[in-house]
């Protein structure tokens, strides 16, 4: 997991995206479909995204991930009110060690608070 720590501590926006992406994959029990994952993302950062979300970044970031090691992505059909289903691709965490990186994240307490607050 050295290459992902270094790329997430360069900063910058993918870096921001790609740490987002691995907290909604957490939070979320390791697997989301990509059209749902900014949605998800927005979610686990309690609405409040510090910058524009478009399916092109997205894509880039997950590219780079998967390259890392840290996800898998997988085009298949998910199930919808369709007969034949919606494509689209899953995303899922490749590593048990992105956990561990994320021990102790401040996004991710924050949502689990904020969850707690509400009931769930």
């Amino acid at each position: 997991m050295g290459e992902l720590e270094r790329f997430i501590r360069q900063g910058g926006v993918e870096a921001v995206i790609a740490l987002d992406v691995l907290r909604a994959l957490v939070v979320f029990g390791g697997s989301l479909w990509l059209s749902e994952l900014g949605d998800a993302i927005s979610r686990v950062r309690l609405g409040e995204l510090e910058y524009g979300l478009d399916e092109k970044l997205l894509f880039g970031v997950l590219r780079k991930l998967s390259s890392m090691g840290a996800v898998s992505l997988e085009e298949r059909v998910r199930a919808s009110d369709r007969a034949s289903g919606e494509r689209d691709v899953l995303v899922r965490l490749a590593s048990e060690s992105v956990k561990q990186l994320l021990i102790g994240d401040q996004v991710i307490n924050r949502y689990y608070s904020s969850m707690l607050a509400r009931g769930f």
